[in-house]
């Protein structure tokens, strides 16, 4: 008699257990994502936080003369990761941010022609001869913008310094009042933002 209820509690057991795989299979086949695998057997919710992480934004700060200091006005992009297109993308935002606040000293017509690495570390942005044509600035503006462009620029990407080109020669001023001969750093050596 104990070996047939012994018997019967094992088989009771088995069946139960049996029972509580079945619901958990029907569990995972009804409640959870049947699409979370792609056709390889890769987690496509992994894939899809990859992806997320690959779209998140950036923030780019871009400055501006705010009196006789810089402000900072805060941008939202899209994530960029190569650091040309992120150069690009500053000046840019730069340019059309910086309009937007000074139109009286600077034109709305300036063309990025390109910007690039030189062999010495050093980012060249080249800009249209409109940047000249249409600067229409004192000593102060002339000095608070090329320090906004580099500092805006120098702040996202890793640069050793900073020459301005315009139609892909070298300027020795955009207004006359400072030497542009030379890259922009030599002109805010001591300076904080």
């Amino acid at each position: 008699m104990s070996k047939n209820k012994l018997k019967n509690k094992i088989i009771i057991s088995v069946i139960l257990l049996l029972f509580i795989i079945a619901l958990s299979g029907l569990w995972f086949y009804f409640y959870a994502d049947r699409n979370s695998i792609d056709e390889y057997g890769h987690s496509i919710i992994g894939l899809n936080k990859q992806k997320s992480l690959i779209e998140d934004k950036s923030v780019l700060n871009i400055y501006y003369p705010d009196d006789m200091k810089l402000g900072i006005h805060k941008i939202e992009l899209k994530r960029i990761f190569d650091s040309l297109e992120l150069g690009k993308a500053s000046v840019r935002e730069f340019f059309a941010y910086y309009i937007s606040l000074n139109n009286t000293i600077l034109s709305s017509n300036i063309d990025i022609l390109g910007i690039y690495y030189g062999a010495d570390n050093m980012l060249y942005i080249n800009l249209s001869r409109e940047l000249i044509k249409n600067f229409h600035g004192d000593a102060i503006d002339e000095y608070m913008f090329l320090r906004s462009l580099y500092m805006t620029v120098s702040s996202h990407i890793e640069v050793e310094d900073i020459k301005l080109l315009v139609d892909s020669h070298e300027i020795s001023s955009l207004a006359g009042h400072y030497d542009l001969s030379h890259p922009l750093k030599h002109l805010f050596v001591n300076e904080q933002p």
